[in-house]
């Protein structure tokens, strides 16, 4: 039965007529194959003897029939079995199977598929042009399937991701929530979010226009979330080997406050530590502060009054100096009080020349006199200065 050239006929008007009733007959057979070949080659078939497996079959059994159904009347199309087969990618997914197995057992099944009807149509005496044309028919018919499977299982993942997305976004805003949740309910809205509850936690906050960030080699089990218009970040483990300098590269480029490694049920602890932190730094450096290394300024920061009575007790002698020199004179103060008086380690933190600091450090001496040799005294410079440096961008 060859075919014209000429005259153009669409492909399947080339089949015998028979054919489909032929190809029908050979379906028992063809399914039967499909299970022997598809779980030796294939690991995840092997549950083909389930009952995932036997509507798989049955599926593929249904597409055979439409196609011998057709073959002789119009073009092989899944048409309005497309849904079905959205289904069946759908749940392919929901299986928790993945899509290169899915598309691997489509591959060798039309090879299973084809072998078995190219039998048929050779036994049915058609020619070699006939049976190409049905190959042709046959596996555009195989594709439009699989594209069509594929396209129920990628819209499933996508509604998975973000569904996952949303809970964990419910569960960064229930961790850090105040009050904090009974641990049940943290258990409980962990789970549903797959993010299994670590021993203990930190919490980082950012600029809310954080765009790209998820974009960045952030540790894989972070969450990432927004809370009171501020992006909030929890990161298990946070004191692990390497998590640090995993975070800190990540969020290169920057400003970041993190807060105390806590119990993951007092992670609101956490937040409000680097809530305070970040009010503190300043928004246009970027860099990772961490909480645990300005406790002293947090705890200033609670009442600024207290720094203030503390500093016209302590520094009233500076008062009446100009205020660029007032301030050149702080800072050495500060890197005296910081290096126990180590002249070219000042020098080294000021930039300056060792005789500068020795210039500075005779003024500072006419001014404060004995303060600079009572422990007391020094203590309570120090705490001022450190909150004073804390609050200068």
């Amino acid at each position: 039965m060859a075919l014209d050239a000429r005259s153009t006929p669409r492909p399947w008007h080339a089949l015998p007529t028979d054919l489909g009733a032929l190809v029908c007959a050979a379906i028992p057979a063809i399914a039967d194959e499909l299970v022997d070949v598809l779980g030796p080659a294939i690991p995840v078939y092997r549950s083909l003897e389930g009952p995932f497996g036997r509507d798989v079959v049955a599926a593929v059994a249904d597409a055979l029939h439409d196609f011998a159904g057709v073959i002789e009347h119009r073009p092989p199309t899944v048409g309005a079995d497309r849904a079905l087969y959205v289904a069946v990618g759908e749940r392919w997914f929901r299986s928790g199977h993945s899509l290169d197995d899915l598309q691997s057992g489509y591959h060798l099944g039309a090879r299973v598929v084809w072998r078995r009807i190219a039998a048929v149509a050779t036994d049915a005496g058609a020619e070699a042009e006939t049976v190409a044309v049905l190959a042709d028919a046959l596996f555009a018919y195989l594709d439009e399937i699989a594209a069509v499977t594929v396209e129920g299982f990628v819209a499933a993942q996508a509604a998975a991701a973000g569904e996952l997305e949303r809970r964990r976004a419910q569960l960064v805003a229930t961790l850090v929530a105040d009050p904090t949740p009974e641990r049940a309910v943290l258990e409980r809205t962990a789970a549903d979010a797959s993010w299994p509850l670590p021993r203990s936690v930190a919490v980082i906050t950012l600029a809310a226009d954080h765009g790209g960030l998820r974009d960045r080699r952030l540790p894989g089990d972070l969450l990432i979330g927004s809370v009171d218009g501020a992006a909030c970040l929890i990161l298990p483990d946070p004191d692990g080997p390497g998590r640090r300098q995993q975070l800190e590269l990540a969020l290169r480029g920057h400003a970041a406050a993190l807060g105390s490694t806590v119990a993951a049920e007092h992670a609101a602890r956490s937040w409000a530590r680097a809530r305070a932190l970040w009010r503190l730094l300043d928004p246009g450096v970027p860099g990772l502060l961490v909480a645990d290394d300005h406790l002293l300024e947090l705890l200033l920061a609670e009442d600024p009054s207290l720094v203030d009575d503390l500093a016209r007790l302590r520094l009233a002698p500076l008062t009446a100096l100009a205020p660029r020199s007032r301030e050149r004179l702080e800072s050495t103060l500060l890197a005296y009080l910081r290096h126990r008086g180590n002249g070219p380690r000042i020098a080294a933190a000021l930039q300056v020349h060792p005789q500068t600091v020795r210039y500075r450090l005779a003024r500072l001496r006419d001014l404060l006199g004995a303060a600079l040799d009572d422990p007391e005294a020094r203590f309570e410079l120090e705490v001022v200065l450190r909150a004073r440096s804390a609050a200068r961008p």
